[in-house]
């Protein structure tokens, strides 16, 4: 697996350099440790990979730790992201994480309009070995009539791999949403004047 990248260093007492952000990660049994990192990076690799999923924290000196991403925190006006805080894992480690879906294909109810496709998850939440975890997993959606829903538990896993939550609806396609809009009639028009 390809792990989004954040290029760390230590994190000093003093006030961070603008553009950075705090990162903590924490180690089971161990002290935790605080970098700074490039707050646009980190935001980017979050948006990829989302609260669970597993990032590599990179150092200057080419040490690495691999980190699941465990909280956020933003400011509650502007949504800037302020701080993030990950948990260290092992790539012999087993864990339940968040893996990105690619759907691919087009079901032949979008391609006519007699169907639409409902998107419920962006991610799976898989149970693996680090090791053993995909970058991201593709799902050919090209046979899905209307009526049919995508559940986590009907994707094709990649060896050593397993839905967490078999029943968690990833998409689903669904008949057209019509909105109809009701025409004035006479005796509406007449009811709306006598209000006026």
């Amino acid at each position: 697996m390809r792990y989004q990248t954040i290029q760390v260093k230590p994190r000093e007492k003093k006030a961070k350099s603008e553009g950075e952000m705090p990162i903590a990660l924490s180690r089971g049994g161990k002290d935790a440790v605080s970098f700074a990192a490039a707050s646009k990076e980190v935001q980017s690799a979050v948006h990829r990979s989302g609260v669970g999923g597993i990032m590599e924290l990179v150092e200057g000196d080419g040490a690495s730790h691999l980190g699941m991403l465990k909280e956020l925190q933003w400011h509650p006006v502007s949504r800037k992201l302020l701080h993030a805080s990950f948990q260290e894992v092992r790539r012999n480690q087993v864990v339940n994480t968040s893996v990105p879906l690619v759907l691919v294909g087009e079901p032949a109810p979008l391609a006519d309009r007699s169907g639409q496709l409902l998107k419920t998850n962006d991610s799976v939440e898989v149970h693996a070995q680090v090791s053993a975890l995909p970058d991201h997993i593709t799902i050919d959606i090209s046979d899905m009539l209307v009526g049919d829903v995508l559940t986590a538990g009907l994707i094709p896993m990649p060896d050593g791999c397993e839905a967490v939550n078999p029943d968690t609806v990833i998409c689903s396609v669904t008949t057209p949403t019509v909105i109809e809009i009701e025409t004035p009639t006479a005796e509406t028009d007449a009811l709306g004047d006598a209000l006026t």
